[in-house]
Parts: structure tokens; C-alpha cells; sequence
């Protein structure tokens, strides 16, 4: 068994409410920053072995705030825990309100957005991959909200959709999850949310 820390980065300086995704440019807000502090501190007396995240700015930023509380531990990137591809990416977010927030449509697919089945894929193959390296040991991962939810999903025994991503409970920026991963039953358990 593993247990491996998902940290959401922190709130993002986005005046224009556009939706960046993968768009380069985006950083953290001065709350942002607090929120990452306060993750940083909640993690900081973990034996936390690795620290992973996303390679956009706002996951980086987070990190490195992370990294400082953990004595210095190394930020490694890793593509399977990268935001969403999406083509809306760079549209107002207003048209994303418009229809629910659904990535996951065939016609944005068609137009080369991911499937939550990639999305779930990608995610396992990380967390199996990384329970197989870190056997009983802990280490933590900085990426993004929607990925959050899914493993959340996951840990539950919750089949990932639309409808099931943008229930309630959707992960607050800075927020903390705990799972704990084992690697030869293939299963992830949501342990808390803090």
C-alpha cells in the first residue's frame, strides 16, 4: 500500500475569466499562494518520500511552496497528472458555464478533447506505477481540480462521469486529499479530504 497526498494548486491570478487549461502564462494569486502555504503546512510533518506535479505554472508554484516545507524534496513532472485536454481551451469561461461545464461531449471530443476514460487511464497507470516504486511509503502529487475529482470519484467506488464530476464536493483550490494505493488488488481508496 501507498499513500499519495493530491494537493490542488492554489487559486489562479485570472482577471479575464478565461479558460486556460493547458495554456501557459497562469499563476497563482497572492490567495493562491496562501492557499498553497496552508497545504504545504498540513503536509509538512508527513515522511513524504517524492513529490510530483503537473508542469503548468500554478502547479509548479505550488510545489515549489511544498517542496520548501519538505526540506527541499525535489519536484519531478509527470504528464499523466496534467490538466485536462480540452478545445475549449483559451474560451471565456462563461461559455463553459453555458453548458455545465461538459468537457466530455462528442463533438469537443471529435475536436481532440480527452475522454474521462483517458483521463481515468492516465490517472491509474500513474498511481500504480508510483505504489510499485514507493511500496508502504508516502509521497505527494500537485496537479489540478478536475483530475482531483475523478480520483476522488475512484476512491469512493464512484464510476467517473459529467454528472458525477460536477456533483457537489468539488475540490476547493489548496484542498488536500489522502489515498491510499494497492498496487496488486488495482484499487484506490479515498482515505480523507483536508
Amino acid at each position: 500500500m501507498t499513500t499519495i497526498f493530491f494537493v490542488r494548486h492554489g487559486l489562479v491570478e485570472n482577471p479575464k475569466e478565461i479558460f486556460y487549461a493547458r495554456l501557459s502564462g497562469y499563476h497563482l494569486s497572492e490567495k493562491g499562494r496562501e492557499e498553497a502555504h496552508r497545504a504545504a503546512l498540513l503536509l509538512k510533518n508527513e515522511p513524504i518520500e517524492a513529490l510530483y506535479a503537473s508542469r503548468m505554472e500554478r502547479t509548479m508554484e505550488t510545489a515549489e511552496i511544498i517542496s520548501k516545507s519538505l526540506g527541499g524534496l525535489t519536484i519531478q513532472t509527470d504528464d499523466r497528472i496534467l490538466e485536462i485536454r480540452s478545445p475549449l481551451e483559451g474560451h471565456p469561461e462563461d461559455e463553459l458555464r453555458a453548458i455545465g461545464w461538459n468537457h466530455y461531449t462528442e463533438n469537443l471530443i471529435a475536436r481532440g478533447g480527452e475522454t474521462i476514460e483517458d483521463i481515468v487511464t492516465r490517472l491509474k497507470d500513474f498511481y500504480f506505477e508510483k505504489a510499485g516504486v514507493f511500496s508502504d511509503k508516502k509521497i505527494a502529487l500537485v496537479s489540478h481540480g478536475e483530475l482531483m475529482m475523478i480520483s476522488s470519484l475512484l476512491g469512493r467506488g464512484i464510476k467517473p462521469s459529467h454528472d458525477t464530476i460536477q456533483a457537489p464536493g468539488y475540490p476547493a483550490t489548496g484542498s488536500v486529499m489522502e489515498l491510499m494505493i494497492d498496487p496488486d488488488a488495482k484499487s484506490i481508496h479515498l482515505l480523507r479530504v483536508f
